[in-house]
């Protein structure tokens, strides 16, 4: 069973807020900023039914699956208050309009870093904002890659495909081969994360998250997709990024490349992760893991 993970009552952002912690944190947004004339081109305000046909749009794109109609009642119902009315107006309209220009993405590129990265923010985006919680908005957000660690330090958190993706960049480091994706039972996942939590997690003594492991699902897939029309030398220095075995980051392009960001994006990234190196809290992220038997009820032996 999937452990929901309740965050502190006291991080309560605006909207504004909300949109600077993703790009200061890195998780990287999806949420376009429409300009004046773009707005009027949608238009000021929406219907309800029109924001309940358009919800039902993007929510099967992203679930895979049609709302019933009680949950698309209730998805409606809470997500016009969330802009400050009971009718869906500019604000409104400007998020709605950014959800959508993702449908094309969620559908046809699912499980590509690019569709992983627009997920992850969008959980990371609606989990952090207190008029979310307690919500189906971020229940059916979480329904099919649950948040499985958060770290209150950073305001980094892992979702179960983080997880199971960090765990599988170990194995693939260990091989020396090419990268092979290998699934584990819900009960592994679970030991995995019972090893993760007090580590990286929101325990007393938990160290900084390091945003290897909040990229991790994304950096994965796209290991898994490019591995292959890599270089040698281009392998060799995705390998040693994940090793930790140099301070220089890997070069941007094949970073965003992989990960999925935009190349700005991606830079932001890294100079978050060139931060956590400096403060120690990015340094050995194997070995520590390792060090704590990370792998020690995988499949594929013991440790990195």
């Amino acid at each position: 069973m999937i452990k929901s993970i309740a965050i502190p009552k006291n991080y309560k952002r605006s909207l504004k807020k909300r949109k600077n912690w993703l790009i200061a944190n890195l998780v990287g947004t999806i949420f376009i900023v429409l300009s004046v004339g773009q707005l009027a081109a949608y238009g000021q305000t929406k219907s309800t039914e029109a924001v309940r046909a358009e919800l039902d749009d993007v929510y099967e794109a992203y679930l895979g699956r049609k709302l019933s109609q009680k949950e698309l009642d209730q998805v409606t119902k809470e997500y016009i208050p969330l802009f400050g009315s009971n009718t869906c107006e500019a604000k409104c309209v400007q998020d709605l309009e950014a959800w959508k220009v993702n449908i094309k993405i969620f559908q046809t590129q699912r499980g590509q870093p690019e569709d992983l990265a627009k997920r992850h923010s969008l959980i990371a985006h609606n989990y952090l904002w207190a008029e979310t919680q307690g919500t189906l908005i971020l229940r059916l957000l979480t329904e099919p890659d649950p948040i499985r660690v958060f770290n209150p330090t950073t305001k980094r958190l892992m979702t179960e495909k983080d997880v199971i993706a960090l765990a599988n960049l170990g194995l693939f480091l260990k091989s020396n081969g090419s990268p092979k994706h290998q699934s584990f039972s819900p009960k592994e996942i679970d030991q995995v994360v019972g090893v993760l939590e007090p580590l990286v997690g929101s325990q007393g003594k938990a160290r900084k998250m390091p945003m290897l492991f909040v990229i991790a699902a994304e950096l994965w897939a796209g290991i898994q997709r490019d591995w292959s029309s890599l270089s040698v030398t281009e392998q060799q220095s995705v390998r040693d990024y994940i090793q930790h075995k140099s301070n220089k980051p890997m070069p941007l392009p094949l970073y965003s490349r992989l990960v999925g960001f935009s190349m700005d994006q991606a830079k932001i990234i890294q100079n978050a992760e060139q931060s956590d190196i400096a403060s120690n809290s990015g340094s050995s992220y194997l070995d520590l893991l390792s060090r704590y038997g990370f792998l020690r009820y995988m499949p594929y032996g013991p440790s990195f």
